[in-house]
């Protein structure tokens, strides 16, 4: 008479190859996800600088506006860029610097080796709001 079915040790082993698997798997998506919402973040930076690119043309003193507000005001962009994670870790901030001739703008990225960090750009060089931006651009 022959045996039908599996046995349990047969049952364990499939189960377990496929924990690793989905293991495998979960980790490369949360990866990508990190890697997805840093190129957000820095879309979103793009989009900062080009208006206020906009904003010195339209202002005849050629100065840098004093809060992003001013900015969003004038319709140049539809409002400040909320992070793709939302939870308050992560923020944009935009710092005028003294005389209004140039600016900083930062962003918090989840992968701190990411090429587009200038580790020359400092919270010396260039302060913004929050202490934590690793994600700087220096006009």
């Amino acid at each position: 008479m022959q045996k039908r079915g599996y046995s349990l040790v047969e049952i364990l082993v499939v189960l377990s190859i496929i924990g690793i698997l989905l293991a495998i798997i979960t980790v490369n998506i949360s990866k990508v996800k990190a890697e997805s919402r840093d190129k957000k973040r820095i879309s979103d930076i793009a989009l900062m600088e080009l208006a206020l690119a906009q904003y010195l043309d339209r202002n005849e003193d050629k100065n840098y506006p004093i809060s992003f507000d001013q900015v969003v005001q004038l319709n140049l962009i539809p409002a400040m860029p909320t992070d793709p994670l939302n939870t308050g870790t992560y923020t944009y901030s935009y710092k005028r610097k003294l005389g209004g001739t140039g600016y900083c703008l930062g962003a918090t990225l989840e992968n701190s080796t990411n090429p587009y960090i200038d580790p020359a750009i400092t919270q010396a060089s260039c302060p913004t709001d929050n202490a934590s931006n690793n994600f700087i651009v220096e006009k």
